[in-house]
């Protein structure tokens, strides 16, 4: 019983002592983003497989699309957010449109786009910090 005291113990110390949850809230969403990303789901034609973000600029690559992009920071409701627009070399933009950023735990970067105008939505793209 001492044993499973004492490991508790330990564990609330080091929780303590590493501000308790991690590195989610350090730097602004742009600093958050920042570095290389792989994606998640098995890759199609259509996804962007590795994304590098640096200093709000951004790079994507997948089997068929190469884009770059620029990511807006803007505040509403007290709230920091970032919107992202990809221009690819094969015109266009895959059918994403306007993206909205989400930085989780800064292990995640989590894209939700809006879709073509006039369409019914688009996809979301989700990575981890490769």
């Amino acid at each position: 019983m001492r044993k499973a005291g004492w490991i508790a113990a330990s564990f609330l110390a080091v929780t303590v002592a590493t501000g308790c949850s991690g590195n989610g809230d350090s730097g602004t969403l742009l600093e958050r983003a920042n570095g290389s990303w792989k994606y998640i789901a098995t890759p199609t034609d259509n996804t962007l497989d590795r994304v590098t973000v640096a200093d709000g600029k951004v790079t994507a690559k997948g089997g068929k699309l190469s884009c770059t992009g620029t990511m807006s920071p803007t505040t509403e409701n007290d709230k920091e957010e970032a919107t992202i627009t990809y221009t690819c070399e094969q015109g266009g933009d895959g059918g994403r449109g306007i993206g909205h950023l989400t930085v989780d735990s800064d292990d995640y970067l989590i894209i939700e786009w809006e879709g073509p105008v006039g369409g019914f939505g688009g996809p979301l793209d989700s990575y981890r910090r490769a």
